[in-house]
């Protein structure tokens, strides 16, 4: 019978590569934000960049791939229909 030990350090590099990762992220959200909204503020594109970092870090540690990988394709999907037809995206962009 095996004994599993849980004493898993993780390697404080891999730490910041997943935080710039998912800061990059959220950045990449809150431009498309501002690209389909000209009236965002300075504050709400920082809170969009961080929520949507949090978010997307969220689902890929507590999620299986497949579930993060269809969130970022749904939310592109999303956002680019609604700026390709220039019709509204919803309650979060309205027009």
């Amino acid at each position: 019978m095996q004994q599993y030990q849980f004493n898993h350090h993780p390697n404080p590099i891999d730490i910041v590569i997943k935080i710039m990762k998912y800061l990059l992220e959220g950045i990449a959200v809150s431009i498309a934000a501002f690209v389909l909204r000209k009236n965002i503020k300075l504050n709400e594109a920082i809170g969009i960049a961080v929520t949507a970092a949090l978010i997307l870090g969220v689902l890929d540690h507590f999620t299986t791939g497949r579930m993060s990988h269809a969130v970022r394709y749904g939310a592109g999907a999303g956002m680019g229909m609604g700026f390709g037809a220039n019709q509204s995206t919803g309650p979060i962009f309205p027009n």
